[in-house]
């Protein structure tokens, strides 16, 4: 009589790998842009740009035109804000060579700011519990220019609702410049402030008050220390990733840098390659820093914004600050890993594999596999047996996970 031994794999928290949505195509005249679905939507600023009035390359159109994006710009009367948009061969590249007049990724690229100091951002739709990777092209305009990227929960006041980051007025300074403004202050953090190399700080985490109306924060303090924080407390209780990027007006390295735009993040890499998925291994990743944002458990909506923390123009051969002025951005992603787990009843050998051989692992006596992949990236569950047993495969069990962590 034959021996059998039965082998169970379980699978875990395969999370919406195998429930994913279809691929969302959304215009802006016909399906509401407020929030992005799941991924950031609109990275390279080409939607409706076809609609934008350019004059001598470049255009300031305001916020409602532009799909997903939203800015702070107060604009003439709180509520017609303008974004910069401009193509290649504009005064954007102060270039002497026209070979890197250029975007980095299709017709149309992104100053910071348009006409005042403000937060251009995406409100996305995120699923709980995954880890997102950013991605990003970026450059000065007449000198280094350094930004700050923000990552962290929507903001909603006392009764539920929810708020955008905002300004008082024109001059005044939204939520994420005057947490900015407190980061200068914090000796501990490390800035990429080498003004002949640039490059992306480690990824940091501060903690703020709730966001208010009009710029301010809840129960705000005109001492900044109390409304903001290195480490978690009562009142500062709104968690924050944030990186600081400082980029060239013109990188000539090649191995970093695409038409003279300095590259971070996933789009240092080449998805094809079976070295894609080094990324998730943060700061032990080829990048030296961290480029990874793990959605905590029950939020569904997250801000990504970005603020910048200097930059300069130059006049009269002299480069003198103007905030308003540079921080050029491109080709921006944001992009989903869905966590995955599995183990093996005791006795049996059993593993995971995913498309382009970037994960296999053999999982045998109860020991635990964890790893992250791409969102609607294949999955095949297998088994092995050896050369003297017979096996009998028992089935697998696979739990599905809702946006928000709970299981279906």
């Amino acid at each position: 009589m034959k021996r059998y031994k039965k082998i169970i794999a379980i699978l875990l928290s395969i999370a919406l790998i195998i429930s994913t949505f279809g691929i969302f195509e959304v215009s802006a005249a016909t399906k509401n842009t407020i929030y992005s679905p799941k991924y950031l939507q609109n990275g390279g600023f080409e939607e409706n740009a076809d609609k934008y009035k350019f004059s001598s390359n470049y255009t300031q159109p305001f916020k409602a035109d532009v799909p997903y994006w939203d800015t702070t710009a107060f604009g003439s009367n709180g509520g017609n804000g303008k974004f910069e948009f401009f193509k290649s061969g504009a005064a954007h590249f102060n270039l002497s060579s026209k070979a890197n007049r250029v975007v980095a990724q299709g017709e149309v690229a992104a100053e910071l700011n348009a006409d005042e100091v403000s937060t251009i951002y995406q409100r996305i739709e995120t699923v709980s519990g995954s880890t997102y990777t950013w991605g990003l092209d970026h450059r000065g305009r007449d000198t280094a220019d350094t930004m700050v990227l923000f990552i962290g929960p929507e903001q909603y006041d006392e009764s539920g609702n929810a708020i955008d980051p905002s300004k008082p007025s024109k001059a005044g300074k939204d939520q994420f410049v005057k947490m900015t403004d407190w980061l200068k202050t914090q000796y501990g953090v490390t800035y990429p402030d080498d003004p002949k190399k640039g490059g992306c700080s480690q990824k940091y985490t501060i903690y703020s008050k709730p966001f208010d109306t009009n710029g301010a924060f809840q129960k705000e303090s005109t001492n900044a220390n109390e409304n903001f924080s290195m480490t978690e407390t009562a009142e500062c209780n709104q968690e924050w990733n944030l990186w600081v990027i400082s980029s060239l007006r013109e990188n000539k390295d090649t191995t970093k840098a695409i038409n003279g735009w300095s590259k971070y993040g996933t789009n240092c890499y080449d998805e094809n390659d079976d070295s894609y998925n080094d990324v998730i291994n943060g700061a032990g990743s080829k990048l030296g820093y961290d480029c990874t944002y793990t959605v905590p458990k029950g939020q569904t909506k997250t801000l990504f914004a970005f603020t910048s923390y200097s930059s300069g123009m130059l006049s009269n051969e002299s480069i003198k600050p103007e905030p308003t002025f540079g921080n050029l951005l491109d080709d921006i992603n944001f992009k989903l890993y869905q966590p995955i787990s599995s183990s093996i009843t005791p006795g049996g050998t059993g593993g995971v594999h995913t498309g382009n051989a970037l994960i296999t692992s053999d999982i045998q006596n109860g020991n635990l596999f964890y790893s992250t992949v791409t969102d609607r990236q294949l999955c095949t569950i297998r088994t092995m047996k050896d050369k003297t047993d017979t096996y009998e495969f028992q089935g697998a069990y696979v739990t599905v996970y809702e946006d928000d962590g709970t299981p279906v």
